[in-house]
């Protein structure tokens, strides 16, 4: 990747996009897509994944390698799917299948935590703010622990 373009992601003055992550992609630009891999949002991390699957290559290998511990299931998960159309070490096959396992456990549970969720975050807050009146009406019913 060039000094100057990482230089100027890192400074937040450009922005990583799916069409600058295709266009390295095209030019094997592998340094500058596993850059996108480790420091982008998870949306691009998660392209950068599915793009870096096509080159099978060591350092490729170990870039996806430590984005299967991504916090973002997205990302985890497509670090998974590309890894296991590769040739990789049976450790790091046994790695992926338990990570593959923990995911396919948690994510009903999230799933579901996010659906119970009514109007999303925003709901969840809303439902759990106390409004102004109560603290003026003196009634107490916005005071936690009264």
């Amino acid at each position: 990747m060039h000094t100057i373009t990482r230089l100027l992601v890192q400074a937040g003055l450009i922005e990583m996009n799916e069409k600058k992550l295709k266009r390295w992609a095209k030019k094997r630009k592998i340094s500058c897509l596993i850059y996108a891999l480790k420091h982008a949002h998870y949306t691009h991390r998660t392209y950068a994944a599915t793009l870096l699957a096509k080159f099978e290559q060591p350092k490729v290998i170990q870039a996806l390698v430590d984005a299967v511990d991504d916090t973002m299931s997205y990302v985890s998960l497509e670090a998974i799917a590309a890894l296991e159309k590769m040739k990789v070490s049976s450790t790091q096959q046994a790695y992926i299948a338990e990570k593959k396992r923990h995911w396919e456990a948690a994510l009903p549970q999230i799933i579901a935590t996010r659906s119970n969720i009514q109007g999303g975050i925003a709901g969840f807050y809303s439902s759990n703010i106390p409004s102004p009146d109560s603290f003026i009406n003196n009634d107490n019913s916005g005071c936690y622990g009264v």
